[in-house]
């Protein structure tokens, strides 16, 4: 139970829909340097151990599907830029507007 309060302090509360701001740190680069990610929230699978979220953003117009582990030391700071309300808990459809 104080597991579950302590990861609830540090991360908003995040719903599908939502436009994150993640900050972390790259582990592929020599020195360690945090860099962001700006996308959209298409997924969200919350487990009594773990939650994981299905980020979709854009890079130089090629669109990427990111999944980052929110109870990792990597996941430096979350901000959420913009707030979605979505009837549908997954969001895959946005894959096929976005590449068209």
């Amino acid at each position: 139970m104080i597991n579950k309060i302590q990861k609830s302090e540090f991360f908003p509360e995040i719903k599908v829909g939502d436009t994150l701001k993640i900050t972390f740190k790259n582990l592929e680069a020599k020195n360690l340097k945090e860099e962001f990610m700006i996308g959209q929230v298409i997924k969200l699978h919350r487990n009594q151990n773990n939650t994981f979220i299905n980020l979709y953003s854009s890079v130089l117009g090629v669109f990427y599907n990111y999944i980052f582990l929110l109870d990792t030391k990597i996941i430096s700071n979350i901000e959420i830029i913009k707030k979605q309300y979505y009837h549908k808990s997954k969001l895959y459809f946005l894959k096929s507007i976005k590449n068209k």
